[in-house]
């Protein structure tokens, strides 16, 4: 953490990075190794990674040299300046505070000088070098590393698994811990065109073509914001590698052998560590390494580099979680000049472009990668994208509202395909479109429930300037092929994406024909016919047996809780409530499946409104290990916006009371997005509105909300996380033990004693510190909010106004979020620990009798 010193000067002293330069030298020298120099096309080389022209750099680090000694030379004192500003402001102390404040700054320029040209200097004798082997060398082609071990033994990725992937270029393997690549492109027959979500200039569409590689040609219509890609006339006979994160020609021959990918096979690790299983979604690539952290490969990256995954916006290490059945990774990309993907994507099936909403208005997909792992009860997904922080604790729910045990899981373009068992026990399969931005999530986008707001068909709206009409439809269930004669299928799935808005999936699921051939069915995602692809391949998936029911598969009830009793206060303590009511509430709903909050009136009249809820979206991440836990009973809450829809029939109800009550009290509320902050947890959840709603993006047009406080009250005795590790089996005491058998299970109850209070002890430590961070973030988004509307910025600059309207509310529920966290001990802890205590009692009676 830097420790910034402020002055009048202006001046701001940032201790941590004052030897930044030496910092910089040596982690560039580390990577200046054998290996680190190689040719990557015909204009340059590659150095530690970095690809730039040799010549340029070695003469702009020679300029700065330059520059760095003659503003050393020749100083523009600070101590002087300080003084001048000082004398302006007419008050004496702050002369000398600056006279000595500016004379620290000077000298610390000096002791800088010979670290900053020590480092430019060696940077320039680097690219000197580096230009010179390009000299003698020329680079016309790859010189190819030499692979550790022997390649894969087989063609083609049909199906996707833990060790294999396929992208509209390459098939991908994983073997001995080194990912494995070989060229084999699927591309287009003909000319085609996709539109650009948010407009883009000449000048930014010629960089993008400038920079493309690949077997297609690129051409920008400034009319119609978009591109066409017409496949080069000899594409077929074209071959490309990829090297950091762009496609680079190669005889064919070469690229179509087995090769390590990026000439490295994976990111560097630690020593004793290896990846263990890939994700790929359009050449983009997650890995999981033996201590289970995750590793990407981004291709639209400016730099392109394999690197260790962190959160956004305040990094955090990511690990997947232990407890997952299953994982998958999905990406849903568009184009666009600051992710430039022409340059190694297939834009023919790797570029998914827009989506469409529930009424048919189509918005751009902005840049997202997902990825998600399936709960290990097979009732949740979670998940976490590139843009949020590091951990897996937000998810939606499986169809049926959770009730559905799914096995498997599949993602490509934010739609997502699963594999399981319904209620009733029977196999079944189901789709659905989801990801962060797109479900009412988003900070920085405003949503309607206003199912009447006019658009332009066939217009693809930009993402800065939609308001996506929420809900999306939910699950859609995806019938089994046809079976007949030898004909079977397994639970292993698939979906790739094949071009441009919601329906162009296409979905695949292992099986065996008729007689008897191995392979996979296909079908798009709404056709209703499956066709049937023979494969090498030995099946490799559990069997299905489709229609018959596995009776202990079949559902126990809702994973959904009633919350029957409430607290409330402040805008609802006139009311004439006798209780509120939170029925068929999960953390983990999304705004296609709303929980109900029931309003019931002294005279006995009930109201009941749709509460759809949306992830409550945070700076910070939690715990790895809390992933899994969040709203389990820990005492860790989740965070979520939710938005009230007032049915039609309630807000022109004949009866006067009830038109009253919903005047006066809800009909501010109705259809108002994400404008109620909800914490959520297994034996409450409390509901709040406060800060206000913006009218529209110019200035302070803000309405107060009604400043609503509802705490939700159930008994979840038994249920919580804690009370679930005190119940295992072998822990509890019965009266025919031995003296040994007392001894064990005392042990046992021992041990886990220790661990919850350990546990406990560290989740509320860590706690702490994010309540910390919490306060001042939500102290800044206030400042900051109140700042830009004053400002009238909110008009002027995209996503500022639903970041206003939001984020000060959100930090805030955050930051109470934290505080409840850090400070109270979660009632199931209680309870857990006096199970425990008994346990050991009744052991403790034993051996002293």
């Amino acid at each position: 953490m830097s420790s910034p010193i402020g002055s009048p000067l202006g001046n701001r002293i940032d201790f941590d990075n004052i030897f930044k330069p030496i910092n910089a030298y040596d982690s560039l020298k580390s990577r200046l190794d054998k290996d680190a120099v190689r040719e990557t096309s015909g204009d340059s080389l590659e150095v530690g990674g970095r690809k730039t022209n040799a010549w340029e750099s070695a003469k702009a680090n020679l300029r700065s040299i330059r520059e760095s000694l003659v503003k050393t030379v020749h100083p523009k004192s600070c101590a002087l300046e300080g003084i001048k500003g000082a004398i302006k402001t007419g008050h004496p102390l702050s002369i000398c505070t600056n006279f000595f404040e500016g004379i620290a700054l000077d000298a610390l320029r000096l002791v800088r000088l010979p670290v900053s040209v020590a480092k430019d200097t060696a940077d320039a004798a680097m690219w000197t070098a580096v230009a010179g082997v390009e000299r003698l060398t020329g680079t016309d082609k790859i010189t190819p590393q030499k692979p550790v071990g022997d390649p894969p033994d087989f063609d083609t990725v049909s199906l996707r698994t833990p060790q294999t992937g396929r992208s509209g270029y390459f098939h991908y393997a994983l073997k001995d811990g080194q990912i494995w690549t070989r060229y084999d492109p699927i591309i287009a027959d003909k000319p085609f065109e996709f539109a650009v979500g948010e407009p883009i200039s000449k000048a930014q569409a010629q960089k993008m073509i400038s920079e493309a590689s690949g077997p297609y040609d690129y051409a920008f219509n400034p009319e119609k914001n978009s591109f066409t890609c017409s496949p080069k006339a000899n594409a077929a006979d074209l071959g490309y590698m990829m090297r950091s994160g762009r496609l680079v020609e190669v005889p064919k021959e070469q690229a179509s052998a087995w090769h390590l990918h990026d000439g490295n096979g994976g990111p560097k690790l630690p020593e004793g560590v290896e990846i263990t299983k890939i994700q790929v979604a359009g050449d983009f690539i997650e890995a999981v390494a033996s201590d289970g952290r995750v590793y990407s490969y981004d291709p639209t990256k400016p730099d392109g580099f394999w690197r260790a995954e962190k959160g956004c916006p305040m990094h955090g290490k990511v690990f997947l979680p232990k407890d997952a059945r299953d994982w998958t990774l999905g990406e849903a990309v568009t184009a666009k000049p600051k992710r430039n993907c022409f340059k190694s994507m297939n834009p023919f099936t790797d570029i998914v472009g827009h989506w469409q909403d529930g009424r048919g208005r189509e918005q751009d997909f902005n840049f997202v990668a997902t990825s998600a792992i399936l709960s290990a009860d097979g009732r949740e997904i979670r998940y976490r994208d590139t843009g949020l922080a590091a951990d897996f604790s937000r998810g939606f729910l499986t169809p049926h509202n959770g009730e559905f045990e799914a096995d498997k899981l599949a993602g490509a373009g934010s739609t997502w395909f699963v594999c399981g068992t319904d209620p009733d026990g029977k196999p079944a399969m189901y789709t659905r479109m989801f990801d962060y931005e797109i479900n009412g999530a988003c900070p920085g986008q405003h949503y309607t429930y206003q199912d009447d707001v006019p658009f332009e068909p066939g217009k693809k709206y930009p993402f800065s300037t939609n308001e996506p009409y929420m809900p999306l439809p939910t699950w859609q269930k995806q019938e089994f092929p046809k079976l007949s004669g030898q004909a079977c299928v397994t639970n292993h799935i698939d979906i790739v994406t094949t071009g441009q808005g919601n329906e162009a999936r296409e979905l695949r699921l292992e099986g065996r024909n008729a007689e008897g051939v191995d392979g996979y069915y296909s079908k798009g995602l709404n056709d209703s016919e499956w066709q049937f692809h023979p494969t090498q391949d030995k099946l490799s998936g559990e069997p299905i047996e489709v229609g018959k029911v596995i009776p202990e598969r079949v559902s126990s009830g809702p994973i959904t809780r009633d919350y029957p009793e409430a607290e409330w206060g402040k805008g609802l303590k006139d009311a004439p409530l006798k209780n509120i009511e939170l029925l068929n509430f999960h953390e983990f709903q999304t705004p296609d499946t709303p929980s109900t909050v029931r309003f019931t009136l002294d005279s006995g009249r009930q109201i009941d409104i749709k509460l759809h809820t949306s992830d409550g979206y945070t700076f910070y991440n939690i715990r790895p290990e809390d992933s899994g836990k969040v709203a389990k009973g820990v005492g860790v809450g989740k965070v979520l916006t939710g938005s009230l829809v007032l049915p039609r029939e309630i807000k022109e109800s004949s009866d006067p009371e009830i038109r009253e009550f919903v005047s006066k009290y809800l009909s501010q509320f109705d259809r108002e997005e994400n404008q109620l902050m909800l914490i959520a947890d297994s034996g409450s959840v409390k509901m709040t509105s406060r800060w206000f709603n913006t009218n529209s993006p110019r200035g302070l047009d803000w309405t107060a909300n009604p400043h609503y406080d509802i705490t939700f009250k159930r008994d979840d005795t038994g249920q919580t996380y804690y009370e679930q590790r005190a119940a295992v089996k072998g822990l509890a005491p019965n009266p025919a033990m031995n003296r040994q058998e007392a001894q064990q299970i005392l042990s046992s109850n021992l041990q886990l004693k220790e661990e919850l209070t350990k546990e406990m002890k560290e989740r509320k430590r860590d706690h702490k510190i994010l309540w910390a961070r919490a306060q001042v973030t939500e102290a800044a988004m206030r400042g900051l909010s109140f700042g830009m509307a004053l400002l009238n910025l909110t008009e002027k600059i995209g996503h500022a106004e639903p970041v206003v309207e939001l984020m000060p509310p959100l930090m805030d529920a955050h930051e109470r979020s934290h505080c409840r966290t850090a400070f109270q001990t979660p009632e199931g802890y209680t309870r857990a620990m006096e199970t425990l205590e008994r346990n050991i009692a009744q052991c403790r009676e034993v051996l002293a009798s």
